[in-house]
């Protein structure tokens, strides 16, 4: 997969700094790091990302939010949040910005790796034939999934949460948990990037 150009939004230069050194180490293309919102608006048009790594609460005129909005309506670039938020307020708000990703302060190389990877497959998706049918997917199961857990693995390869899931499928938020744990373990995984990530390598097959 080709590598991305990377616009970083963040306001505290350390952070986008280490950010920078390990996206580098990784081999993307870092196109600038925007410590303030006017900077990073001025970015976005002159350089056009693929991709935009978005704080969500900037020390500066608008917010991470407000930036989203234009990215979505205006440019239609991807965005991955960066925040240390994560009660169920914000969490509610930002979806529906629909963010490619939302990763936890402090982060890990690998999880920034995985939710980058992730979000250039979205964008190259469109390539590919589609979502793999059962068939496919139960062939790197330990087990056949059923009908109801292939239906939810399509949701979380989505981005859906599990309040989406539950309202989709017409069930409660427990028994969407109690699916995602069979499919977990039928899957051999511990969590959604991990399931994501065996798709994304059936599909790229």
């Amino acid at each position: 997969m080709k590598k991305i150009k990377i616009l970083i939004v963040e306001d505290e230069a350390l952070i986008a700094k280490d950010i920078e050194m390990s996206l580098r180490q990784l081999e993307y293309s870092i196109i600038g790091i925007a410590y303030d919102s006017v900077t990073a608006l001025d970015m976005i048009h002159s350089r056009r990302p693929d991709l935009v790594l978005l704080d969500i609460e900037l020390n500066s005129e608008l917010t991470g939010i407000d930036i989203a909005v234009i990215l979505n309506e205006k440019y239609k670039i991807p965005f991955i949040y960066l925040t240390s938020f994560s009660d169920p307020c914000t969490i509610d708000f930002v979806k529906k910005t629909l963010p490619f990703g939302y990763i936890l302060k402090p982060f890990s190389e690998r999880e920034l790796y995985s939710a980058i990877e992730l979000a250039a497959f979205r964008l190259e998706e469109r390539r590919f034939d589609g979502f793999p049918d059962i068939n496919t997917v139960n062939n790197v199961c330990l087990s056949p999934l059923t009908n109801r857990e292939y239906d939810l693995l399509v949701g979380i390869f989505s981005g859906k949460s599990n309040s989406d899931l539950a309202k989709e499928n017409h069930i409660s938020i427990n028994t969407v948990k109690t699916h995602l744990k069979n499919l977990y373990y039928k899957m051999d995984a511990s969590n959604r990037q991990m399931v994501s990530n065996k798709i994304y390598k059936l599909i790229r097959k």
